[in-house]
């Protein structure tokens, strides 16, 4: 019997403007969900994920006007059997993970730094897809993610736009 593998888009900090990368990725990985780790800017960028697949967003730190006020502040998930934690703003995984919510998550998401971060410590896969908008900042590269569950286990890997 074959393993079903489910697979997630994961990005942050679009702020109002979506790499056009992404949304090919998305497509040619084939992923079943989308979550977008805050500062969306413009709510238009979660309706262009959604034509892709079903979309879960937190609010970030610059989504204060319109639709995108109302998303959450953060957000727990179950998927294909792992527990997913996704807030914006995080923190780098020996600093966040004493402030993770109990029970501990499988997988912590966040954004806001523009830095990619994908790091296991005490069982937790942490992962900052980093910025996929349309200006790079801080010298950072644009880059988004790909999150893929297999029989309740979480691996990812972060893809340079």
């Amino acid at each position: 019997m074959s393993q079903r593998t489910i697979t997630l888009g994961v990005l942050s900090d679009t702020h109002g403007n979506l790499h056009t990368r992404v949304v090919e990725l998305f497509r040619e990985a084939g992923v079943e969900r989308i979550l977008h780790a805050g500062d969306v800017g413009d709510y238009s960028v979660l309706g262009t994920l959604g034509s892709i697949a079903p979309v879960t967003a937190v609010r970030g730190n610059v989504d204060k006007y319109g639709r995108a006020a109302d998303l959450p502040l953060e957000v727990r998930l179950n998927i294909g059997g792992v527990s997913v934690y996704m807030i914006h703003i995080g923190a780098k995984p020996y600093i966040w993970l004493p402030g993770l919510p109990k029970p501990k998550p499988q997988v912590a998401i966040c954004g806001h730094s523009h830095v990619p971060l994908l790091e296991t410590a005490s069982d937790v896969l942490f992962l900052n897809p980093g910025a996929a908008g349309t200006k790079p900042r801080f010298g950072r590269p644009l880059t988004a993610a790909l999150l893929r569950i297999t029989e309740g286990q979480p691996e990812a890997e972060i893809i340079e736009l």
